[in-house]
């Protein structure tokens, strides 16, 4: 069985056995076919024709990137955000057609929690809280039905942990 075919299967399984790098190696936010390529005990998606449909949260240092992931992609079952490496991600309005937010503005980063907060916070991952400094942490989107569900994958290579967000 291919790693996409792996993965689509059971996500949550699939993230609990590997860790995924995200970032780094796709260009830009949007929607796109991804697969992965194993190196040094780590997974680390890349564009592939043959790969699983997703959309993808790129993000920029002192920005905010946001996407509204069903007027985003409607197709897309699966979504990820760049790695976090000291960075916010929100997840806000409802989990039909959720906001998503890859914060890397960190003087911002109570401002957009609050504001998120009164736009219907569905989940939060804040550095120093839900992740470490030292680790890369990525969010994972899955489409079950109509619903968005989304699971925090951290650790160090070799050792995920793995925790459903909402």
């Amino acid at each position: 069985m291919s790693m996409s075919a792996e993965f689509s299967k059971s996500p949550e399984a699939f993230l609990k056995k590997h860790t995924l790098h995200t970032g780094g190696r796709l260009a830009g936010s949007g929607n796109k076919k991804v697969g992965f390529t194993m190196k040094s005990g780590t997974l680390f998606l890349e564009e592939d024709p043959k790969g699983v449909k997703c959309y993808y949260l790129k993000t920029a240092k002192g920005m905010t990137n946001t996407s509204c992931l069903d007027r985003a992609e409607k197709d897309a079952r699966f979504f990820f955000t760049d790695s976090l490496t000291g960075c916010q991600f929100l997840a806000h309005g409802g989990s039909i057609n959720p906001t998503v937010e890859h914060d890397n503005a960190p003087g911002g980063f109570s401002n957009r929690l609050a504001q998120a907060t009164k736009k219907n916070l569905l989940c939060s991952v804040v550095p120093g809280k839900d992740y470490a400094d030292d680790e890369i942490a990525n969010v994972v989107g899955v489409k079950s039905g109509k619903l968005w569900e989304f699971y925090l994958q951290h650790g160090a290579p070799g050792k995920p942990r793995v925790r459903k967000l909402a």
